[in-house]
């Protein structure tokens, strides 16, 4: 295994790069391109989104929906901290992040730890598990609704 740094030095696997392509995706607030690279049959697992909120997210185009209004709520600035974990499997790669910016309403600090598992295939993710802390995310967006419209989400 080898752990990195920072999400732009070289790296090897499919996964690693695709990866790293998403970092810069989110950073350019370029959330077309974002879900773009995912399968189109991908699945986006989110097991610790609160109660009410999507578990699992089947489809780029359900992905897209999903994430296609969040830079209009953050503004994504850095990735300071970026630690990626290959496994066995080079189609695999796990990736904790800490991701930095403001919330546009507030102009408040946006500052989420996030653990990432994403499988790719094929040049494209086929599934991503995307673990953080909602408790954050309603602090950071001013509660329940903030975080839904963030997410492109309505009570189920």
């Amino acid at each position: 295994m080898a752990d990195r740094g920072g999400p732009f030095e070289p790296g090897s696997s499919e996964a690693l790069e695709i990866h790293r392509a998403q970092l810069r995706r989110l950073l350019e607030k370029d959330m077309e391109a974002w879900a773009g690279a995912f399968a189109e049959d991908a699945v986006f697992e989110l097991p610790f989104a609160p109660a009410d909120y999507p578990q699992c997210l089947n489809g780029r185009a359900a992905i897209y929906e999903y994430v296609k209004d969040y830079p209009n709520h953050i503004d994504l600035r850095d990735f300071p901290e970026v630690v990626e974990h290959e496994t066995l499997d080079p189609a695999v790669v796990v990736v904790e992040a800490q991701a930095d910016g403001r919330v546009v309403a507030t102009g408040k600090p946006y500052r989420m730890r996030y653990v990432w598992i994403i499988t790719t295939g094929n040049g494209e993710i086929v599934r991503q598990r995307d673990y953080w802390n909602p408790l954050v995310g309603l602090e950071a967006l001013g509660g329940e609704q903030g975080l839904r419209d963030a997410f492109d989400t309505e009570r189920g």
